[in-house]
Formats: C-alpha cells, structure tokens, sequence
C-alpha cells in the first residue's frame, strides 16, 4: 500500500519530467522539475550496509503502470480527490520490498526500508532506501 510523500523542500509542480539521474561514488542523484523549478532527490548517506540506497529501478511510465491503483486510492486517502496529480509515494510494505526480502542477506528483519516512489509523466523511479533523501530546489526562472 503507498501512501502520499511529501518530504521537506518539495513543492507541488502541475507537471514534473525527469531531468537527470546520477549514480557515482557521491549517491544516488535524481533530477526532476518543471520550467520553473529543479527538484534533487540526493541519497548519499552510507549507513550500515555500507550503500546509499539498497535497491533501485526505473520504469517508463507503461511498465510503471501497475502503481496507477495505489497511487489512486493515496490520493484518494490525502487529498480526497484520486484525479490530483501528485508525484511522490512511499511504502514500508510493497512487491518491492519483498523483492528484496527475498534475496540473500538482512532486510526488513533487520533494517527500517522504504520504498520511495517518484513519477515523472515519463518515467517512474523506484528506490528502497532506510533514509528519506535531502532535497534540494533550485529556480529556474
């Protein structure tokens, strides 16, 4: 079940597109934005796994389709209104997650892990992460 995100420095654009995405020794860097704003979602902290995230995957948006109900019925749920476009979601208890409980090592037994979900009208970009990322706004105009 997903549920709204709204994580601090994030503000509500109509319309968010992928601008870039950037895995290196520093994190993991997602770009997205409007013609007005840039929104980075950096994950960088090194935790007890030693990774800044633990997993992550992107979809266009008709492979990522699947999400559509969920994010409907948390739509539903915050706003009272399933038709809002939103763009940020994140679970403690997914397919995701599960996923990835199935592999080898400690997952959620252990460790506290989120599945962040952000949507771009192009694009979907899943993370499993046991932090909340910074998020940095830079205007545009």
């Amino acid at each position: 079940m997903m549920e709204i995100w709204h994580p601090t420095n994030y503000e509500h654009v109509e319309i968010l597109e992928q601008i870039d995405v950037h895995y290196g020794p520093r994190g993991l860097i997602i770009k997205v934005g409007d013609d007005r704003k840039i929104f980075s979602f950096i994950y960088n902290q090194q935790l007890k796994t030693a990774n800044f995230v633990e997993a992550f995957r992107f979809m266009d948006e008709i492979k990522a389709s699947y999400l559509v109900h969920e994010a409907s019925e948390a739509r539903q749920k915050y706003f009272g209104d399933r038709k809002l476009p939103w763009y940020l979601y994140k679970s403690t208890s997914s397919d995701f997650i599960d996923w990835y409980n199935q592999l080898p090592g400690p997952g959620t037994d252990v460790y506290h892990i989120e599945h962040h979900v952000i949507a771009t009208v192009d694009s979907t970009f899943e993370i499993l992460s046991m932090y909340e990322p910074k998020v940095l706004v830079e205007n545009i105009k």
